[in-house]
């Protein structure tokens, strides 16, 4: 099935399906994308040109980490 999609005012929505983060924003020209263990070691960090960008989290263990983009957007993001 088609995940849940989050989208807040901000302009940022986000996918996760599996072991994948769709992330969008509107109008942006890049991306900034850092996830976070719980103790704050940053785990991944990537930049892209454009909206969008797409996380691959399947080597990351289950659990809960933050997700922060372009430095004005945090998340918690669940992996299974």
């Amino acid at each position: 099935g088609i995940g849940a999609i989050d989208a807040d005012s901000s302009g940022l929505m986000l996918r996760q399906e599996g072991s994948s983060i769709e992330l969008f924003i509107a109008g942006a020209g890049t991306i900034d994308a850092s996830i976070y263990s719980t103790a704050g070691a940053r785990l991944l960090a990537v930049s892209v040109a454009g909206d969008q960008l797409t996380v691959d989290t399947s080597a990351f263990v289950p659990g809960i980490y933050i997700l922060t983009v372009n430095k004005n957007h945090s998340r918690k993001i669940i992996v299974k």
